[in-house]
């Protein structure tokens, strides 16, 4: 899981929507997501203000990797 924490300055409260690059979407300040591919996405986050006008978007690409874990085998002779 890769955690995504946006920051924006301003009095209003604001709406945080995610776009993932994997073709799903989060909202909230704070999101955790899991991809279930490596390679690279283009992640991109859009703040509203309440009253729709206040507008930023930051995009990002985020590479994701590859890991294999590999469990040695143990073999006991009686």
């Amino acid at each position: 899981p890769v955690l995504f924490t946006a920051t924006v300055s301003g009095d209003a409260p604001f709406t945080y929507t995610w776009s993932f690059g994997d073709g799903t979407y989060g909202s909230g300040q704070v999101v955790t997501h899991t991809y279930g591919l490596p390679g690279p996405y283009t992640i991109v986050l859009t703040a509203t203000n309440c009253g729709g006008s206040g507008l930023a978007t930051a995009l990002r690409v985020l590479e994701v990797g590859a890991y294999r874990i590999y469990l040695p085998i143990v073999l006991r002779s009686w």
